[in-house]
């Protein structure tokens, strides 16, 4: 098989494509002589999303995703060890998809929401595998509520507009 058929293969989802995924932000801050003990009862995970609409082009648009790890001391109230990361996916409905169908929609919430939290998975694994810890797997999240949670966050609003990236 040529590599350029690969993606053509029927396994293959091609409704969303991949334009590009960045890591906008990492901040890691560990006392010295110590690291995140992931196992610990203090660990706290947030995450939040955005995504932005093209105001020019229907089928593109940006998720950001915030994501970020606190190890509180043994009281419970003060962060020992902090890391956040901030994650850009630029992604594109497949134009065999049409606007007006209702999977438009999910592909666009859910499935560019799943590349980005496996983008997620792999920068998580890359920073932490050059801790002590060698490395920690994010476990599975469960998308519908993480939807769920950030849909029914109050948030502040506000019109954004998105250029498509030519």
């Amino acid at each position: 098989m040529n590599l350029h058929n690969f993606s053509n293969n029927a396994l293959f989802n091609s409704d969303i494509l991949i334009e590009s995924q960045y890591v906008k932000a990492i901040q890691f801050i560990t006392p010295p002589g110590t690291d995140f003990d992931f196992n610990s009862e203090n660990i706290n995970l947030d995450y939040q999303y955005h995504i932005l609409d093209n105001s020019e082009d229907k089928r593109f648009h940006i998720v950001l995703l915030e994501f970020s790890i606190t190890e509180n001391g043994v009281d419970g109230k003060e962060p020992i060890c902090v890391l956040n990361i901030v994650l850009e996916g630029i992604y594109k409905i497949n134009d065999s998809v049409e606007y007006d169908d209702s999977s438009f929609s999910t592909i666009k919430h859910f499935g560019s929401l799943n590349l980005i939290i496996n983008f997620l998975r792999l920068v998580l694994y890359n920073i932490t595998s050059m801790t002590s810890n060698t490395g920690f797997y994010l476990p599975l999240i469960d998308i519908s509520k993480l939807h769920e949670k950030n849909m029914t966050k109050p948030t502040k609003k506000r019109s954004k507009k998105v250029s498509s990236k030519k």
